[in-house]
């Protein structure tokens, strides 16, 4: 496991670590501004959820596919170069879009082929950022790191929400999508200034580029399979994110369509999910030693499907914000623990390839849920859509107590993880 130097134990998480996640909080505010005008921009267009899921599924169809195929690339180049390439061109086609906005070119086709091509540059980020940390943070601070991590990117994503809620009332779609842009390329800039040596260790050298991603590709995919614990819960996750993913059209159709409520209502909801994630993140500790993180993340699931059901019943305006902060500190109590130990388990060689399979196992069904959720939403409403899918939520999170090995695993302290899968399932990595 490539970790930082000795010399930075005891000194903090240190600068290059700051500097990183200092990059990716300006462009987590400008990619919350920028959802937020483009739902409100094809609602305002169309009128339509299932109009709306046409576009965000293929979208998010080709960012879960092309995540794996990319992620051997971060087993193997530097991390570093992988996140500035994938900021800098979801940078340039953000701009694209801004400019469409401007000019009042609403394409939909064109909407969505821009869109679906930044999901290569997702996926391109992905591949570099799933296993950078470890390289710029000592052994004995990952378990902070991950936590600063999770506080950045809600305090990221609360400055988006109000930023994107405000800057769609006040300038419109065009100003939120451009100033969405313009982070990707500050984000760039701060990781170019990062000094650590984030090239993984173990990589082999020689050999035909295509036959070495094929290898790796495939080695990344086996070893998944054959770590029977992540296998198990990359299968649960998937049908767990299918029924949460109304909540990625739903919340634009709840505050336009059924509250008849401003953009900055929208990025306010927003906003709350993020406070929410950041108490969270704060709380875990302490719950995950007085509960255990195998308990936590199974309650936390099926009390995030109570919320989902909840959510779009929710009398006045104060309590949809209340569940929005509820299901943001809920999710961070579920992904946390599970984030630490599996980064530790996996070994640095093979940490990004199993990442991007795992993204991908947890991911795939996501893009099918929007576009269920689009129609089902037109054809039977927002509440019994969302009273539907939080109860398949509740009910597939006790699911996890059947995958094998998932107590032992989600009860290991951050030193017992470090290496785990390698001693615990030695003939993955041959």
């Amino acid at each position: 496991m490539a970790l930082a130097p000795e010399h930075m134990k005891n000194k903090g998480l240190g600068r290059d670590f700051w500097l990183y996640r200092s990059g990716q909080l300006v462009s987590i505010v400008g990619d919350s501004c920028g959802m937020i005008a483009l739902s409100w921009w094809i609602l305002e267009a169309t009128g339509s959820a299932a109009k709306m899921s046409s576009i965000i599924a293929p979208a998010m169809f080709a960012r879960v596919i092309l995540a794996p195929l990319l992620a051997p690339l971060g087993d193997r180049l530097r991390r570093k170069n992988l996140i500035i390439a994938g900021d800098l061109w979801r940078g340039v086609l953000y701009l694209g879009l801004a400019a469409m906005a401007a000019s009042g070119a609403f394409q939909l086709w064109l909407i969505l082929s821009l869109y679906m091509l930044s999901g290569a540059g997702s996926a391109l980020f992905s591949a570099g950022a799933s296993g950078i940390v470890p390289s710029l943070v000592s052994r004995d601070d990952l378990q902070l790191a991950m936590q600063r991590t999770e506080a950045v990117n809600s305090v990221g994503q609360i400055l988006g929400g109000a930023a994107g809620g405000l800057l769609v009332t006040a300038i419109g779609v065009p100003g939120a999508l451009l100033l969405d842009s313009l982070s990707y390329f500050a984000a760039a800039a701060a990781s170019r200034a990062i000094k650590a040596d984030t090239m993984p260790t173990g990589v082999p050298a020689g050999g035909s580029a295509l036959k070495n991603w094929a290898r790796e590709f495939s080695g990344g995919v086996s070893a998944m399979g054959r770590v029977p614990v992540m296998l198990g819960i990359g299968i649960v996750a998937a049908f767990i994110n299918f029924a949460f993913a109304p909540i990625a059209i739903g919340l634009p159709v709840l505050v336009k369509e059924l509250r008849n409520m401003p953009p900055w209502y929208l990025g306010a909801m927003e906003s709350a999910l993020s406070v929410g994630a950041i108490l969270g993140s704060f709380a875990v500790g302490r719950l995950t030693r007085r509960l255990g993180a195998d308990k936590l993340m199974v309650g936390g699931i099926m009390l995030l499907g109570v919320y989902l059901a909840l959510l779009p019943v929710a009398p006045d305006r104060l309590a949809p914000l209340l569940i929005m902060l509820l299901l943001g500190s809920t999710m961070s109590v579920v992904n946390i623990p599970l984030n630490v130990r599996c980064t530790a388990a996996m070994p640095d060689n093979y940490r990004a390839r199993m990442g991007g399979a795992m993204g991908f196992l947890c991911g795939v069904m996501a893009p099918l849920g929007v576009a269920a959720a689009g129609a089902a939403i037109a054809a039977f409403g927002l509440p019994y859509t969302f009273l539907i899918s939080g109860i398949a939520a509740a009910a597939l999170g006790p699911l996890l107590l059947l995958v094998p090995d998932f107590r032992q695993f989600l009860r290991l302290s951050e030193q017992e993880a470090d290496g785990y899968f390698l001693r615990r399932y030695p003939s993955a990595f041959r």
